[in-house]
């Protein structure tokens, strides 16, 4: 195998063993989080949250505004055109653990 053949493949090497740590990462993220969310009484395995459950489970209260995380990139879903935002909590736990 030539020099530049042998670059090329720790190159690749690198970049598979970086995607699957990063994967890794991901899903020990989605595990804490549902860890933390199966300590409220209104999680019942549901993929999305209401806006005062992700500021419950993100900001420890229902009240506190989700603005700031949501600027900085947190993931939403609108289930119809702006008149209902959900916040799938696996995306979210994602996201922070990327941060």
């Amino acid at each position: 195998m030539s020099e530049s053949s042998s670059n090329v493949l720790d190159v690749l090497i690198e970049a598979i063993a970086d995607r699957v740590a990063e994967k890794m990462d991901g899903n020990r993220a989605v595990e804490r989080a549902e860890a933390q969310l199966n300590n409220f009484d209104w999680y019942h395995g549901q993929s999305t949250l209401t806006r005062q459950q992700a500021a419950e489970w993100l900001r420890g209260g229902a009240q506190a505004s989700l603005d700031p995380l949501v600027k900085n990139g947190m993931p939403v879903y609108e289930k119809t055109a702006g008149t209902q935002v959900l916040y799938p909590w696996e995306a979210i736990a994602k996201w922070k653990a990327g941060k």
